[in-house]
């Protein structure tokens, strides 16, 4: 049974337009879709078969029956309709049991599916007489009853709850300056639906930008946050390092002192009161600057310098013409540079006090600035006894300076953007004896140049 299905076309006195066509298959279930193109009218007709494969077919007819089309789909559906999009294009409908409703583009290819419990059933309506048809589905087995824009767009749902298992009619009530409603019956229940404009559609354009504007607020105010405590942490640690930089400061200002005091104190054991004069003015001038400097762990290069050249103008007047210094800095090199207060001076000082004390004449001291690009470097080089002798020799060094000036290169590093550095390196003669010590100092500046333009 059911082995075939007819399609039978009528004009307004119910004669045939052409002969009915016969379309074979068991369970067949023919459905006219009517879709107008060109001002010609051609029919899509849905063909549902359960043989060979439950494919679905869309035959095309011309208006005088001949076969203008045949696509197979890859569906099975029992029920179908054909709508338009809001381009004008035609979109196919065809309703599964087990997938839910399948749409096809114009060129019948499979666009999406919409999820549907149950057996829908599909009819068209212009509910709102905007001159396009709304898509109506009712699932009898969910009671859920749905309404679709043009092209299967902007549903609105309502569950009815109904347990009825029949087909309920539908109806729609037009009153005058109010929204149309939907009549259903169902047997002796009934039901009355409003069908209205969302008034808050247009608001949910809004809501997606203001949950992501929220969402990126929410954001920039973590890194916000975070980027407050990084930088509250990073103030934090240069506090503590400022505040064992000026721990450092204050123990290297009293060991230059000392060291000074004692050269002062030989002359006076010698009571060349002459020399006591000039030693004593040279001492006061650098306490002064001392005084000075109090509160910074850097100065300049030019004020480094020429406080370690007075430094050594007091030594000599103590040693003197066991040893001669010279400082050279070529002009070009920036004098502004920041380095950290007595770093030249303390390894003077080393140069002159483990170095060059031992010898009776012949010392020599040299300071050479050089740079690089933003490298600047210092090279501190005598030709004494070396660290070696000096140490079998006076026992009695403590080392505090070195220790300290340890620290002083390790904090400037923490607190500072520049990187500080310093090598000490013994130096030889042709035989392999002790020749003196070189010792090189190397900042490199992130945001200074060594040499003026």
């Amino acid at each position: 049974h059911d082995q075939s299905a007819w399609l039978t076309v009528l004009d307004r006195n119910l004669r045939f337009i052409f002969d009915p066509v016969e379309l074979r298959g068991s369970f067949a279930l023919v459905k006219p879709m009517v879709l107008h193109a060109n001002g010609n009218t051609v029919t899509d007709l849905l063909v549902s078969s359960v043989e060979p494969d439950s494919t679905a077919v869309l035959w095309s007819f011309g208006i005088n029956g001949a076969v203008t089309g045949r696509t197979p789909v890859k569906a099975s559906a029992y029920n179908s309709l054909m709508t338009v999009n809001r381009k004008n294009e035609p979109v196919y409908a065809l309703l599964e049991r087990d997938r839910g409703i399948v749409l096809l583009d114009k060129q019948k290819r499979i666009r999406r599916v919409i999820d549907y419990i149950g057996s829908p059933n599909l009819t068209t309506r212009d509910i709102d007489l905007d001159g396009s048809q709304e898509i109506i589905i009712f699932s009898i087995e969910t009671g859920k009853f749905s309404v679709y824009r043009s092209g299967f767009t902007r549903p609105a749902v309502a569950d009815i709850g109904w347990d009825y298992k029949n087909e309920p009619e539908i109806s729609i009530i037009y009153n005058q300056a109010e929204w149309p409603e939907i009549f259903l019956q169902s047997g002796t229940r009934q039901a009355i639906l409003e069908y209205r404009p969302n008034p808050y559609y247009y608001a949910s354009f809004a809501f997606y930008p203001i949950i992501y504007g929220a969402f990126i607020a929410f954001v920039l105010l973590i890194q916000y946050t975070q980027k407050r405590a990084l930088l509250r942490r990073e103030e934090e640690r240069k506090k503590i390092s400022e505040l064992q930089l000026a721990l450092i400061r204050n123990q290297l200002d009293p060991h230059f002192t000392l060291n000074a005091l004692n050269s002062v104190l030989h002359l006076v054991e010698l009571s060349d009161k002459d020399k006591v004069r000039e030693s004593l003015l040279r001492f006061s001038g650098l306490y002064r600057e001392l005084l000075l400097s109090a509160g910074k762990s850097r100065r300049t290069l030019d004020e480094e310098l020429g406080f370690c050249k007075e430094y050594l103008a007091l030594e000599k007047m103590r040693f003197g013409n066991s040893f001669e210094y010279v400082i050279d800095m070529p002009e070009e090199v920036n004098a502004d540079l920041p380095v950290p207060k007595l770093v030249i001076q303390l390894f003077a000082e080393n140069s002159v006090k483990h170095g060059l004390a031992g010898l009776e004449e012949g010392g020599h001291l040299a300071i050479k600035v050089r740079g690089s690009g933003n490298e600047l470097t210092i090279e501190v080089k005598d030709n004494g006894i070396g660290r070696t002798r000096a140490a079998e020799e006076q026992s009695g060094s403590t080392g505090r300076g070195m220790k300290l000036m340890n620290e002083l290169f390790e904090l400037c590093n923490r607190y500072y953007e520049d990187t500080y550095s310093y090598n000490v390196s013994d130096l030889t003669d042709d035989s392999g004896q002790p020749a003196g010590t070189l010792v090189t100092i190397v900042i490199n500046y992130r945001n200074e140049a060594v040499f003026i333009n």
